[in-house]
């Protein structure tokens, strides 16, 4: 899991700004389709596995 956060906060590094604005846009899509409720919980059970 840490080898994975660390090699998304690379690919993040070097792409910087676009990276960002490509996740943010992306996020932006699924929020349109899918229920705010739905994405909390979804956002939830990420940031929990991320922790572990």
């Amino acid at each position: 899991m840490q080898e994975t956060l660390f090699g998304v906060f690379s690919i993040a590094k070097v792409y910087g700004r676009k990276a960002i604005l490509f996740k943010y846009e992306y996020l932006w899509k699924y929020l349109k389709t899918i229920s705010a409720k739905k994405i909390s919980i979804l956002l939830f059970i990420l940031f929990n596995s991320v922790v572990k």
